[in-house]
């Protein structure tokens, strides 16, 4: 295994393990629960603090509509006050847009960040060893490009698992609550 492979798998294993152990932890202090895709929160309930992402149902109680949650983290005196993300659009845009923009809506900046970083320097890496320096040996031609094949195949296939996640809702956003479904 020569140094570029070892390289990738290092990032790969970093990067999976970014990628699950975010989603694990949850940020998320809510005093809430879920019903049918809707919140409940049990706290103080007026017009002021519930009326623009909810409903009063009681003095006690304010029903966040479909597609809002209440985080305490948020500095905020609503109480619907996050709205969740979408998985069509995380999908959308980690599939047209394979950089890792699906994880930059979600807000998981980490794993944007590595995926960015390695496939644009994988790419420009890839072009000064091809095209910027000159090498005349035929071995070395032959090992630039099976290298080069070796790390294109492995940005695909990081790239279909992350579109095979959030097709599948697997991935959770930064304050690690599930995508809004698609056919919500």
């Amino acid at each position: 295994m020569n140094k570029y492979n070892k390289l990738i798998l290092a990032f790969t294993i970093l990067y999976s393990s970014i990628s699950f152990s975010s989603s694990q932890s949850s940020k998320l202090k809510e005093v809430s629960t879920q019903n049918n895709n809707q919140t409940i929160v049990n706290s103080q309930c007026t017009k002021e603090n519930c009326s623009i992402n909810g409903s009063c149902i009681n003095q006690n109680q304010c029903l966040c509509n479909p597609g809002f949650t209440f985080i305490s983290s948020i500095p905020s005196n609503e109480l619907c006050n996050y709205g969740l993300k979408l998985q069509i659009t995380a999908f959308m845009l980690e599939f047209f847009l394979f950089l890792g923009f699906g994880h930059l809506y979600c807000g998981r900046y980490a794993n944007f960040i590595i995926k960015f970083l390695v496939f644009v320097s994988f790419v420009i890496l890839d072009f000064i060893m091809k095209y910027a320096i000159k090498v005349k040996s035929y071995k070395s031609k032959k090992s630039i490009h099976i290298s080069s094949y070796i790390f294109y195949g492995i940005m695909i296939l990081w790239q279909c698992v992350d579109v095979i996640l959030f097709g599948l809702n697997v991935y959770t956003d930064y304050y690690g609550l599930k995508l809004m479904p698609f056919n919500s």
